[in-house]
Order: structure tokens, then sequence, then C-alpha cells
């Protein structure tokens, strides 16, 4: 435990050594511990807060032998770099504002008495966070982040979620998914208050030790009533608080699990950190040493998940993988279809009224005067056509590209200004056989006066 120098104001000082010894000059004190520097860390009085470094303000004096609580000036000092506010282990006597997920990132906004806690797996801290190492508590005393790393069992709450974060025997940080009820200020529980709740909340966070046995169907809210029809190896879990089981249960008692083997209701009692998951819910439910089965309220079991198919744990080539409709939807190729983009590009489609033909693909010079056709691969429908003029020129007036089947106009068509970017259709497709020919005819009313550069058209075909 660190050695605490009070200071009421700028004269006087007083020491007190860990078994509340002193007072004790101090310069004797920083003589015997090698000068001024090993003052390291000043934690200011703050009237908000009934204790400092885990001492109630009305157990620390002033040279006079007077309570100092309510002196504003008052300042604690921990030497030797330690550090700890209240308890390290059980409850944490102050929340913390947030977990930070990202170490590596500069603290927020410094405020005093604000307090953090350093996530484990979030990376090495900041050096703006004072030398503090991952997993660590951390409060900003007024100039700099004070850490601190509490013990195996410590428990801190998040205010900004709520959430309760245990920190377990391998000095990681466990945390609840759900905020814990409003049960006022932590500080003012009995230490076997605190015991009993971290040991509760320990059970429940602590599931790789557990007893895992198979599932059952559900659990039984209701003992005392009939069992459902019984089917050979369906399986229930009796809630320990449902009353006394139905003597159809055959013997079975609350808290029991039992299995119908054919003939009877085979039942199994459990002892502590039994596990079994309810099928019906995905629930998982852990039996603690107050002889309570305790649930898992928003465990989602990863075999429940949608779009997902196959996996036969054992069986080598037997993964889970997407089903063929989320595979579909992920590709964009619908169930059982096939579809293709078609393209047609050149470089220039001419400033003139002369109508000409883009190229299949791309061609970089001059659009074609004579008709250019493509082969439709497979029978389906034509839909989307889209223009660009990656280099708009000209008057303005109007450029239509129209696609033509064996020869004929089709209803895929756009008008686009020679000044213009981009067009498109939406809205008209157009059925086309296998073996179907395909163009697309560029037309002018009249001249552009100057030609758009590196025109390209696509359509979509899909079965």
């Amino acid at each position: 435990m660190p050695i605490r120098i009070y200071r009421d104001d700028q004269a006087n000082v007083v020491v007190f050594t860990p078994s509340g010894v002193g007072p004790l000059p101090v310069d004797s004190l920083l003589a015997l511990l090698g000068g001024a520097n090993v003052i390291d860390v000043w934690h200011i009085y703050d009237p908000t807060k009934r204790e400092l470094a885990g001492i109630p303000y009305t157990d620390i004096l002033d040279e006079a032998g007077n309570p100092a609580g309510g002196n504003a000036a008052a300042v604690v000092v921990y030497l030797n770099g330690q550090f700890r506010h209240g308890p390290t282990s059980g409850f944490q006597s102050a929340a913390v504002l947030s977990l930070v997920v990202n170490n590596t990132l500069l603290p927020p906004t410094e405020v005093l008495g604000d307090r953090y806690l350093l996530s484990d797996t979030g990376g090495v801290p900041n050096p703006a966070w004072g030398g503090a190492v991952a997993g660590d508590l951390v409060e900003f005393n007024g100039t700099i982040w004070v850490s601190t790393h509490p013990e195996p069992g410590a428990v801190v709450l998040t205010t900004d979620t709520g959430y309760a974060h245990v920190l377990d025997a391998a000095n990681q940080w466990v945390s609840f998914g759900q905020a814990l009820p409003e049960i006022g200020d932590l500080s003012t529980l009995h230490t076997t208050d605190r015991s009993s709740l971290v040991a509760a909340l320990n059970e429940v966070a602590d599931t790789t030790s557990k007893d895992w046995q198979d599932s059952v169907l559900s659990l039984v809210v209701n003992n005392t009533l009939a069992p459902p029809t019984e089917v050979l190896g369906d399986r229930y879990l009796l809630s320990d608080t449902g009353g006394v089981p139905n003597p159809a249960w055959d013997g079975a008692l609350a808290g029991d699990i039992v299995e119908f083997n054919g003939t009877i209701w085979v039942s199994t009692h459990p002892t502590t950190s039994m596990a079994v998951v309810a099928d019906d819910t995905g629930y998982p439910y852990v039996y603690n040493a107050a002889g309570h089965w305790v649930d898992f309220g928003g465990t989602v079991l990863h075999n429940t998940l949608g779009g997902l198919d196959g996996g036969t744990p054992g069986v080598p080539g037997k993964f889970i993988h997407l089903t063929q409709a989320e595979y579909n939807k992920l590709t964009g190729i619908r169930d059982g279809a096939t579809s293709a983009a078609l393209h047609w590009g050149n470089g220039s489609v001419a400033a003139t009224a002369t109508t000409r033909f883009l190229s299949p693909g791309w061609e970089g010079g001059l659009a074609p005067s004579s008709v250019v056709q493509w082969a439709v691969p497979f029978a389906g429908t034509l839909k989307n056509l889209r223009l660009v003029h990656n280099g708009p020129a000209g008057n303005g007036n109007l450029i239509v590209y129209t696609v033509r089947v064996n020869g004929a106009p089709s209803a895929l068509t756009v008008s686009l200004a020679s000044t213009g970017a981009t067009a498109a259709d939406t809205t008209h497709t157009v059925v086309v056989a296998a073996g179907d020919l395909l163009d697309i005819q560029v037309t002018k009313a009249l001249a552009t006066g100057a030609t758009p550069a590196d025109v390209m058209a696509s359509v979509e075909l899909s079965a």
C-alpha cells in the first residue's frame, strides 16, 4: 500500500504511513526516499466523491488533528508510481464512462475525475494515456492519466451502456452484453454484499469450465403439469423454481434434466457448473453453487444464422456454406438464371448527320457507317440501355442511340445531347432469342458541330 501525503495548503504538509502513524516531517521522508522526484502523482480533492484513494474524507486529518474533508485544497500524493482508487478486486469504487475499444487512439477531452477502461484486446495504449497498459483502469487527476491494473475478480460498470465488465483469472475483461439494473452507488454496499454479487457474476461469466450437457427441447416453467407427449430421446429442463414435479415425470426433482427412454422419464440432478442449452430459445443455462439455473437471455447460436446451409461436425468436406439463394444475391445472379452485360463503343460518332453504328466491345476510331451486328448467345431479355459521352462536345443537338434486333429498331433507345455526359433507358425491355443479331444505331436529325469522344453503351441480357 503506498505512503500517502496529505497537504491542506501551500505551507503545511502532513504525511501518513501505511499504518496510519503520523505526522512525519516531510523533509525527513523525502530524504529517506531519495528526493522530491519520488512524488509523481497528485490526486486533487473532489467534494463530489466520498473518499480519496480509498480513504474516507473523515479519516484524513489536518496538522491540527481536525477532519480535512471540507478543505477544497486538499491533495493526496502517491509515491513510487502506485495508484489505487478504492479496492482493486470486487466492485470498483467508481464506474467508468466507457470501454475504450481502440487503445491506440488519443484519449478524449481530459476532464478531472473522468475514468475509462482500456480494452485488454485494444492494442498498446497511446502514450497520451500516461503509460497505461491494455486492461488498465485510468483516471484523469487534473494533470495526467493515472492508471491501475485491478486483480482478477474486479468488476467495473460502464455508464454509457450500463454493462458490467469482470476481470477473469486470465486477466481478460469479460463483458455482459446486457445492462444491469440500477442498484445505486456500489460503494455503499457492504463487503459481503459486493463479494456475493461478484461471485454470482463470475459464475455466469465463466463459460469455459462448464460441464456442458446435451441440449434440451425447452425449460419447463411449471413442473406440476403433466409432461408433453412422450417421444423417445426427448429432453427437458425442469425449473428449479417451478414447484414439485408432477408424478408423471417419474420421480424427477425440481431442477433436474429429464430424458424419455421409451418407457419412463430418466432424470439427472445437476451439479455446480453444469450447463445446458434450450433448443426453443437458444438460451444456455448454467447451474450455480446456490442451486439455481441461471440463463443467458441474449445468446444466439451460430447454427441458427439465416442463409447458411450444410455442415456436419467431424465429416471432412461438410462445411457450413451459403444457401443457393444467398449465393445468388451475393453474385447478382438469380436462382437458376444467367445474365451478361453487353458493351459497344467507339472513339467518335462524327459531327455530321450521317447514320452510324457502334462497334461491339470497343473500337478507338470513328463509328462505321455500315451495320456491325452481334449474335445473342442465349434467349433472354434485354434491358437497361446506358450511354456515356466521356468527352461531351458540339452544339448540344440530340444524338439518338437505338438497340436494333435483326435490323429492326426496338423499344430500347436513348436520346442524349452531344454536350451531355450520361443517359439511360431503364424502363423498356426487349425479348430476344438465341442467335438474334443485335446492333446499336446512331442517328442525328442535325449535325452537332463537334463530336463527343469515347462513346460507350451497355445493355443487360438476362435469361
